[in-house]
C-alpha cells in the first residue's frame, strides 16, 4: 500500500508530496489524552478553484514489511452443521449469463477552478512518546478562507447497462464459526521516494475593483496674496517713503494685486487720475480698497482696463506723491552683462556646392544723373581728299607673347574735398573723413582730435594756410602719437605745412607729416 502526504505551501499553487510503502502495523500505544480543540477560524470566502495540474508519476513502492506473528488465540469450536435443506426442483438448467453491455464513453472532465489561497496552518500539537501515551493534541489553527469552487464539468453520458443473466437459486448458508484472535501488526515499511510535483494550475482572474470612496470636503480658502509695499512718512523733505525710496515712480501690472501697508499718520494716501495736488473729483477707486488710509492697509487689484497712468497723492500735502505707470507687462530690466564667448568649434567639412539659383529679376534702373556741361567744340579742320583704299594684305602670324612687366606703384587716390576753417579753434568731425582741413588765422590755432568719432584706418588731412601756427590737441580719452617735440601735442611746422591724422585703433591716432 502506498501512502501520499500532501503539505500545502504558504506559497500559492505549490505543494510538496511524500509517499511511503506501508509495512506491517506495529503495536498500538496507549492513546494520550485528547488536547482541547482550538478555536475554529472564520471560514474565508471560497477562492476560485485552479485548473488541476497533471498527476505526477507514482513513487517506487517500498519493500513490504514482515508479516506479524499469528495470534495464539485458540480456534473456536466449529458450530454444528445445520441440516441440509431439501433440494428444490431443478426447474430447468440455469440460463446462460447475458453479455455485459458496452460501457458508454466517459464525458469530458469539466475545467477545475483555480485553487483558493490556503489559510495559515495552525500549530501542530506535541507528539507523544513513541509507544507511550499520545501527547495532547495542539489547538487547531484558524481555517483559512476557502477558494471559490470552480464550475463542475458536464458528466458524460452513461452507457446502457447490459441485461442481467438469470440468477440460480441460492442454497441455505451454514452457521458461521467464531472469529480467531487478530495477530500483532507488523512494523511500518520504509517510505518510498517522493514523486515529482504536478504542474501548477493557472492563476484565477483578478477580482473586480471595489467602489471609489467618497471625496473629502474641500478645505477652507487660504488668504489672498499680493505684492507688498511698505509706505512710511519721511519728514525731511516731507515725502512718502516706499520701501525706503522717497516718492518713487511705481510700475504696476494689470491683473495683479498690490498691498500698501501705510504707516504715515496725518498723511492720507489716495489714487487719482490727475497729477499734482489732491483732487477729490479725480480719485480713482476701481479695484481699490482703503483709499484715504494713513495708518493701515490699502489694497489695489489693478483691473485689466486700468488707465496707463495714475498718480498717488497725500490729500494734505501737495508735495507728497508721484506717477504710477500701469502696463500689461512690467518695465524692461537692465540688460545683463554679455557672457563670455565660447570656444570656436572645429570647422565642419565644406558641403557640396548647391545648385545655382534662378536669376533674380533685373532691378529698377536708377535715375540718370544730370548731363555735364558740354565743352566748347573746337574748329573743325578742312578734310583732305580721301585716297583710294589699297587691297588688304594677308594677316601675318601672331608673334609670341612677351613677358609681363613689373607691377607699377599704386597711384594716390583723390581726396574727398576741403573744409576751410578760419577760427582759432576747431574739433574734427566725421564729415572731415578723407578731406583736407585748411586752417587760416593770424593767431595760433588749436585743432582737437575728439573721442569715439573715428574708426581704425580712418584718415584726415590738416594744412596750415596762414601765420597762426596749428597745434594738435587730444580730446578726452584720446591718445596722440607723433615724432613732434611734444609727442602728444605736435604742431605744423610753418605756413603751408601739412600732416595726416591716422586712426590706428579706437581713440588712438598717429600724426605724420611736416610737424615740429
Amino acid at each position: 500500500m502506498t501512502t501520499f502526504v500532501v503539505i500545502e505551501s504558504i506559497t500559492p499553487n505549490q505543494s510538496l508530496v511524500f509517499s511511503a510503502q506501508q509495512g506491517p502495523q506495529g503495536a498500538i500505544g496507549a492513546s494520550g489524552a485528547t488536547g482541547p480543540n482550538g478555536v475554529t477560524g472564520a471560514t474565508g470566502s471560497t477562492g476560485v478553484t485552479g485548473a488541476t495540474g497533471a498527476t505526477g508519476t507514482a513513487g517506487a513502492t517500498g519493500a513490504t514489511g514482515p508479516t506479524g506473528a499469528t495470534g495464539a488465540g485458540a480456534t473456536g469450536a466449529t458450530g454444528a452443521t445445520g441440516a441440509t435443506g431439501a433440494t428444490g426442483s431443478s426447474g430447468g438448467p440455469t440460463g446462460a449469463t447475458g453479455p455485459t453491455g458496452a460501457t458508454g464513453p466517459t464525458g469530458p472532465a469539466g475545467a477545475s477552478g483555480i485553487d483558493g489561497v490556503t489559510g495559515a496552518t495552525g500549530p501542530v500539537g506535541a507528539t507523544g512518546a513513541s509507544g507511550g501515551p499520545t501527547g495532547a493534541t495542539g489547538p487547531t489553527g484558524a481555517t483559512g478562507p476557502a477558494g471559490v469552487t470552480g464550475a463542475t464539468g458536464t458528466i458524460g453520458v452513461t452507457g446502457a447497462t447490459g441485461t442481467t443473466g438469470v440468477t440460480g437459486a441460492t442454497g441455505p448458508a451454514g452457521a458461521t464459526g467464531t472469529t480467531g484472535t487478530t495477530g500483532a501488526t507488523g512494523t511500518t515499511g520504509v517510505t518510498g521516494a517522493t514523486g515529482p510535483t504536478g504542474v501548477t494550475g493557472s492563476t484565477g482572474p483578478t477580482g473586480a475593483t471595489g467602489p471609489t470612496g467618497a471625496t473629502g470636503a474641500t478645505g477652507a480658502t487660504g488668504p489672498a496674496g499680493g505684492i507688498t509695499f511698505a509706505v512710511t512718512y519721511n519728514s525731511s523733505p516731507s515725502v512718502f517713503a516706499i520701501d525706503g525710496v522717497n516718492n518713487p515712480v511705481l510700475n504696476l501690472i494689470r491683473g495683479n494685486r498690490y498691498i500698501f501697508n501705510i504707516s504715515a499718520s496725518g498723511h492720507p494716501w489716495y489714487f487719482q487720475t490727475s497729477s499734482g495736488a489732491y483732487n477729490a473729483g479725480n480719485v480713482y477707486s476701481t479695484g481699490v480698497t482703503g483709499n484715504g488710509t494713513s495708518v493701515g492697509t490699502i489694497t489695489f487689484e489693478v483691473p485689466m482696463n486700468a488707465p496707463s497712468t495714475l498718480y498717488y497723492v497725500c490729500s494734505s500735502h501737495s508735495g507728497m506723491g508721484n506717477t504710477i505707470n500701469i502696463s500689461d507687462l512690467g518695465p524692461t530690466g537692465a540688460t545683463g552683462a554679455t557672457g563670455a564667448t565660447g570656444a570656436t568649434g572645429a570647422t565642419g567639412a565644406t558641403g557640396p556646392t548647391g545648385a545655382t539659383g534662378a536669376t533674380g529679376p533685373q532691378g529698377v534702373t536708377g535715375d540718370v544723373g544730370p548731363t555735364g556741361v558740354t565743352g566748347a567744340v573746337g574748329a573743325t579742320g578742312a578734310t583732305g581728299p580721301a585716297g583710294a583704299t589699297g587691297p588688304t594684305g594677308p594677316t601675318g602670324p601672331t608673334g609670341l607673347t612677351g613677358p609681363t612687366g613689373p607691377t607699377g606703384a599704386t597711384g594716390v587716390g583723390n581726396i574727398a574735398g576741403f573744409n576751410t576753417q578760419t577760427g582759432t579753434t576747431y574739433t574734427l568731425v566725421i564729415g572731415d573723413l578723407g578731406k583736407i582741413v585748411t586752417l587760416n588765422n593770424a593767431a595760433a590755432i588749436t585743432l582737437t582730435v575728439p573721442p569715439s568719432v573715428f574708426s581704425a584706418n580712418d584718415q584726415i588731412h590738416a594744412a596750415q594756410f596762414g601765420a597762426g601756427q596749428v597745434s594738435f590737441a587730444q580730446g578726452a580719452g584720446v591718445t596722440i602719437q607723433s615724432t613732434g617735440a611734444t609727442t602728444t601735442a605736435p604742431k605744423l611746422r610753418t605756413n603751408k605745412s601739412a600732416a595726416t591724422v591716422i586712426c590706428t585703433a579706437s581713440n588712438t591716432f598717429l600724426i605724420v607729416g611736416d610737424i615740429a
